[in-house]
């Protein structure tokens, strides 16, 4: 049915046009709306609207049931021009301007408010959603019914009901973003959806991760009371609390600690991360007998970082770079100290290659222990010196903290032979 209300009303029936003026109001199936003045137009047979125009102070509510409170699906506008579905349509049209603001039903039951100067919408037989979009600069806010709210902003923003998705671009000058109280991520696009809890973005994406909350690195590597910026191509961030992955360029940082990689994987709860493609960290090496602005590298194509063990491997193509001194190995494996200090000890295994100045040693086998900053070499240790000469024995010590090198020979004849480097 049809109602129409209003300080005035004049309709021509050879036009079939009818305009109310003061107080207006119209309502009709799904639609009920009311401005200082709506113009429509019906059907040839006079059954159906084909259109109405809500002007001044417009409001529309959508859906057929009665209002519920603040959040219920509606629109408000200067302007609000809708075209009315036929009887074979399964869609309607709806043209906003001019202060635009939407409420509407997102994904998962969850409401979502727009903030915008125009919009165009595509709704159901129903008066509901079937896809949305909004330009000229976007503010929006996800409610938190059933998982993180998220605050958006950008230039223009579109949601489609198939997919689920919300997707906010970035407009000239400044990246979209998103907040919530675990991270907050700015790109060239972010994407909210199709889960209550999933998020994305692509392009230039700096995502701060927030101490404390669910996307926090657990303990170790990074520190859990201290917030972890993140810079990459692209990021993937599931719901569940599973591992949100970070690709392209990844360069993470929090305070002196750096990490980069291909891509990297941070399983959020535990804390425990995976990177490839080239990986790289980046630390203060502050341990017990090493001064002060000490710093160590350790790198390889493939990284696994254990949080609750504070345990990082790296294998092909493994190095630890220290400032008086460079490890190589097919395989690394590190223990981080737990108080962020750096790296308690270390072992390499295969191919194990130390340099230092014109000193190289070579064996199976290393370790290093920060406590004494001794780098230590079994398996049939190698010594070279740059000049031709070498020497053998069964373990070979480069003594970071006294500058020396021990060869030391096992059996009868044990002897240890003290090189200065």
């Amino acid at each position: 049915g049809l109602t129409v209300s209003g300080d005035s009303l004049v309709y021509a029936r050879k036009e079939r046009r009818g305009r109310v003026q003061g107080r207006a109001g119209l309502s009709t199936g799904p639609c009920r709306g009311t401005a200082a003045a709506v113009a429509f137009t019906v059907d040839p047979d006079e059954t159906a609207l084909e259109s109405a125009v809500f002007e001044g102070a417009a409001r529309l509510t959508l859906g057929r049931g009665r209002p519920t409170g603040p959040a219920e699906s509606g629109i408000a506008a200067a302007r609000i021009a809708v075209a009315f579905p036929g009887l074979s349509a399964e869609s309607w049209p709806v043209d906003a301007e001019g202060d635009v603001v939407l409420i509407l039903t997102a994904q998962a039951g969850r409401t979502i408010k727009i903030v915008t100067p125009a919009a165009s919408l595509r709704l159901d037989r129903e008066g509901g959603p079937l896809s949305w979009s909004a330009s000229g600069g976007v503010a929006a806010e996800i409610d938190a019914a059933s998982g993180p709210g998220f605050a958006l902003a950008g230039g223009a923003a579109s949601f489609e009901a198939s997919s689920g998705v919300v997707r906010v671009e970035r407009e000239p000058g400044r990246p979209a973003a998103a907040d919530s109280a675990d991270v907050r991520v700015e790109a060239d696009e972010i994407v909210i959806g199709p889960g209550p809890e999933d998020l994305g973005a692509s392009g230039g994406v700096e995502c701060l991760l927030k101490p404390g909350g669910d996307a926090s690195p657990a303990a170790g590597l990074f520190s859990a009371t201290e917030s972890v910026t993140v810079r990459c191509d692209s990021m993937a961030w599931p719901g569940g609390g599973s591992e949100t992955m970070f690709s392209g360029g990844v360069l993470a940082r929090q305070g002196a600690r750096v990490l980069r990689a291909g891509e990297l994987f941070l399983a959020r709860r535990s804390g425990d991360l995976r990177g490839r493609g080239g990986v790289a960290v980046e630390m203060d090496q502050g341990g017990a007998g090493d001064p002060a602005g000490r710093r160590i590298e350790l790198g390889g194509r493939d990284m696994v970082y254990r949080s609750e063990r504070g345990a990082l491997s790296l294998s092909d193509g493994a190095f630890v770079r220290l400032p008086e001194a460079r490890l190589e190995a097919e395989t690394l494996s590190a223990v981080i100290d737990r108080e962020q200090a750096g790296v308690e000890s270390l072992e390499g295994r295969k191919g194990v290659s130390v340099s230092k100045g014109a000193y190289k040693g070579r064996s199976e086998k290393a370790s290093y222990e920060a406590a004494t900053r001794t780098l230590t070499l079994t398996g049939r240790p190698v010594l070279t010196d740059g000049q031709g000469g070498s020497a053998k024995g069964a373990k070979l010590t480069f003594d970071l903290a006294d500058d020396k090198i021990l060869i030391e020979n096992e059996g009868p004849g044990r002897a240890t032979t003290v090189i200065r480097s």
